[in-house]
């Protein structure tokens, strides 16, 4: 979140303007204010029908005007109870307690439970928080980290938050079910006091292992909580150019259930502290070994190209030699959420990055290198500028909703201050945009999906945070979960009209149970090739459906199937049948999953 104005006597002290934004409207919203009809669209709103009943809270009601108020929350994509229907996990936030004061006469901030529900098919959730040991609420919470870190077969989940993570093994209940055991202080996590934005799991030394990398915020408490305002009257939440960033920290899984800090000699720690609000594991590199993208809150993003040997994990940053630290003008953004395509057909993964107002999202585009990656700024060159400056950007995911054989946009916007200048508002609009593609399977440009043909949900300005892209039924079809600040998450279902077009789903998987975040996976149908990479983290303070999907157009049949396991295996299969998820294990013929709903 990056804020360009302080007003009052801090703004004095600061010297910076006062001064409304001047960005243009947007494409979207000249769109949504025409007065054309509702159109059902791309999505249906089936959040009173699911069962999913769950709310971040902010604390906001406390008027304590804190940024701790200004994040949310993530959500959490996951098989708790290896069913084959994907559950879902969600932060619950915190509040302030005015009749519990802390030194000074500060309110005590208490955490709020999250909430897990379990997926009963058709669409349908139960709420299970209660039931599998979830209640507790160590601590203000905004984010969700999935993995199997004891690669017991159930994946374990991590929570990050403010003065703390906690980390919940996924273990047998002795009654035929799952529950989860809060072992933070026997993993040896229980030291991490700073304020954990986001999370994200993956392999880093090549051992079998998910290691844990922390991203950190800034150094806000009570004690250092300045006043702020942007008309002069108002106080409202400080930018955080107002405090100082925190380093981020790197946890080496030993394999026994406990983990080693080794953020002081890793190399996460060679440039000086960000503000990260987004982290992601993907390969950027090609040598199938996951590298590490931090996305910061105005100061440069950070690109980690993973040196690791078995046993000791060496990060080199390269941020700014490889293009991703700032925008095209130089400028290091206020970002948040981080996503990866294939822009070029070439294999190698382009990255999104959501960012504040009076800045546009960046699409860095990988031009290749090996050991060496090097992007460039590409948002204007892809169509991306149109939609203008005024959207705060926050869950973000490519994902081919149509089943057209490329990759939609999806973007989710809400402001980060309660009291926005000028024209803009704290709620905004989602966007989607779909791509231009060429004969090759290469993205020439985006184009804005209009709200009239997008649907309802396009037309209708949100406070949103997080967002999940993924199949919740098993039968192809990209449904989305949303999270907002001090509303009710939204699920929402595919409803697009896919005609006779197909799709294919895949699944990595094998008996050792390993992580194979880094992998890469490769399709061909109808002479073009399509590239989904295997991510930790992802979206804003999420874990992403870890499964792949791709949209096929009208072909039927899959000439090959390629998969560059993180392991250094590769498999080939040819002439597949398309319209089902495959679940892939080395070396095996893949196994074709029937849907559970």
């Amino acid at each position: 979140m990056r804020r360009l104005a302080l007003c009052g006597l801090l703004a004095v002290l600061m010297g910076c303007s006062a001064s409304p934004s001047t960005s243009s409207v947007s494409v979207a919203e000249s769109s949504a204010d025409s007065g054309t009809a509702p159109s059902p669209g791309l999505f249906a709103d089936i959040t009173a029908t699911s069962g999913i009943v769950h709310t971040y809270r902010n604390g906001e009601q406390a008027d304590r005007h804190t940024i701790l108020e200004s994040l949310g929350g993530g959500a959490g994509w996951l098989d708790f109870d290896q069913d084959g229907l994907p559950d879902l996990l969600f932060p619950g936030g915190g509040e302030f307690d005015t009749a519990a004061a802390g030194p000074g006469g500060a309110p005590t901030i208490r955490g709020l439970p999250p909430t897990l529900v379990r997926n009963l098919g058709g669409h349908r959730f139960a709420d299970v928080t209660a039931s599998v040991g979830l209640a507790e609420s160590p601590f203000y919470s905004h984010g969700v980290a999935v993995a199997d870190f004891d690669r017991d077969g159930f994946p374990d989940v991590l929570l990050t938050g403010y003065r703390g993570i906690a980390l919940y093994r996924n273990e047998a209940n002795g009654q035929g079910g799952r529950r989860f055991r809060n072992v933070t202080a026997e993993a040896k996590l229980s030291a991490n006091q700073g304020w954990s934005a986001s999370a994200a799991w993956g392999d880093l030394d090549g051992d079998g292992w998910p290691d844990l990398v922390v991203a950190h915020y800034v150094d806000w408490s009570f004690a250092n909580d300045p006043k702020c305002s942007y008309d002069g009257k108002l106080r409202d939440v400080c930018p955080p150019k107002s405090f100082n960033g925190l380093p981020d920290q790197v946890f080496r899984n030993r394999g026994d259930g406990t983990f080693d800090d080794v953020s002081a000699t890793c190399g996460i720690r060679s440039v000086p502290p960000g503000k990260g609000l987004g982290v992601m594991l993907v390969d950027v590199t090609g040598d199938r070994h996951p590298d590490v993208l931090i996305a910061n809150d105005t100061t440069d993003n950070l690109l980690f190209v993973n040196r690791s040997q078995p046993g000791s994990i060496r990060l080199e940053e390269v941020g700014i030699s490889a293009g991703f630290a700032r925008d095209a003008r130089g400028v290091a953004n206020g970002s948040m959420g981080l996503a990866v395509a294939d822009l070029d057909a070439n294999g190698l993964p382009s990255v999104m990055v959501t960012n504040y107002e009076n800045e546009s999202h960046g699409l860095y585009r990988h031009l290749g290198g090996e050991s060496r990656p090097q992007y460039r700024f590409s948002t204007l060159a892809y169509g991306l500028a149109a939609i203008g400056q005024s959207y705060v950007g926050w869950g973000v995911s490519f994902a081919d909703l149509e089943w057209q054989g490329r990759e939609d946009l999806l973007l989710v916007h809400g402001h980060a201050i309660r009291f926005p200048l000028g024209t803009t508002k704290r709620a905004q609009l989602p966007i989607w945009f779909r791509p231009e593609i060429e004969p090759t399977g290469k993205i020439r440009r985006y184009g804005v999906v209009p709200p009239s043909e997008a649907g309802r949900f396009f037309q209708t300005p949100i406070q949103a945070r997080a967002l999940l892209v993924g199949d919740l039924t098993g039968t192809g079809r990209l449904d989305a979960v949303v999270t907002r600040l001090n509303a009710p998450v939204m699920l929402l279902r595919n409803q697009a009209t896919f005609a006779d077009r197909h799709w294919l789903g895949v699944e990595l998987t094998d008996s050792s149970e390993r992580d194979w975040v880094g992998s890469r996976v490769q399709v061909r149908a109808n002479g073009v090739t399509q590239t989904r990479f295997v991510i930790g983290g992802g979206g804003f303070a999420s874990s992403l459906d870890p499964r792949l999907h791709f949209g096929l157009g009208r072909s039927d049949r899959i000439d090959e199937l390629r998969i560059e396991w993180s392991d250094g295996r590769t498999d080939r299969w040819q002439n597949l049948s398309a319209d089902a998820w495959l679940r892939c294990v080395p070396g095996t013929e893949p196994q074709r999953l029937s849907p559970k709903s």
